[in-house]
């Protein structure tokens, strides 16, 4: 499944999200290419339009990805707004020009953040970000989850994650829950793991790791609460290690729904 790309219609720039996947580009034999390692980058130019991908590495602090997502957008000659977390569930983000927060700084499971700045008119946009694609990773699919009915899972050394389909209505309220039933004690860390919401078109709704309420036995446990669903269709519920614990976890969908 091929994860949703962020369109900036009003915008000669488009920072990108993507869903466990690997970075695909295509570009017209027209067009020249020049790439380096420190950034890993990719540059491609055809007269006057131009097409930079940026790859960060897995080390790279928030400080200096930003420097170098910044310096990309001046570069396009684009007005760069302030830094913000507007919804993207914690995790840091920048609103680009008229770009309306659509379009997120996001990172791949090894951590890394991707830029891809167009520098073109907002009428060429389209055309070549239809040649950036991203391609998901194949993930352990466990099945699928209902309402109301918990299922278990185990997560490995070798299996660090999992994922499960729910089938959602748009509109709908749903809790989802991951705990270690196994755990000793509140404070044991046993199984520490996130949950992550995608929604049916890949992209990310909702994630948590370590809930910090109430309702839960263990502060390693994970809770998404009251998320409102956008969308009728599949969403995909990934559980996953964290601090390389190994377990098995329940996971539950609560979900209110009228009787037929």
């Amino acid at each position: 499944m091929l994860s949703s790309i962020v369109s900036a219609q009003d915008s000669p720039a488009a920072l990108f999200s993507w869903l466990d996947a690997d970075l695909a580009l295509s570009l017209p034999p027209t067009w020249s290419v020049t790439t380096s390692s420190e950034p890993m980058q990719i540059r491609a130019e055809d007269g006057e339009r131009r097409l930079t991908v940026t790859v960060l590495p897995e080390t790279t602090t928030t400080a200096s990805y930003y420097n170098v997502l910044f310096a990309l957008v001046v570069e396009a000659g684009l007005a760069p707004q302030s830094w913000t977390q507007p919804n993207w569930f914690g995790r840091s983000g920048g609103r680009i020009d008229a770009n309306r927060g659509v379009g997120m700084i996001g990172r791949l499971p090894d951590d890394r953040v991707i830029a891809v700045v167009c520098g073109c008119t907002a009428a060429q946009l389209d055309d070549l970000v239809a040649s950036v694609h991203f391609s998901a990773s194949a993930l352990a699919e466990n099945g699928r989850i209902y309402p109301d009915t918990p299922v278990q899972g185990t997560l490995t050394a070798d299996r660090t994650e999992e994922s499960w389909l729910y089938s959602g209505m748009a509109g709908e309220v749903i809790t989802i829950a991951a705990v270690d039933l196994a755990r000793p004690s509140p404070t044991a860390l046993g199984l520490d793991m996130e949950i992550v919401l995608y929604a049916p078109d890949g992209s990310e709704l909702a994630r948590n790791d370590d809930h910090g309420g109430l309702d839960l036995y263990g502060v390693y446990d994970a809770q998404i609460r009251d998320l409102t669903l956008p969308d009728p269709g599949d969403y995909r519920i990934v559980v996953r290690s964290v601090q390389n614990t190994t377990g098995t976890y329940t996971l539950g969908v609560s979900a209110p729904r009228p009787i037929a």
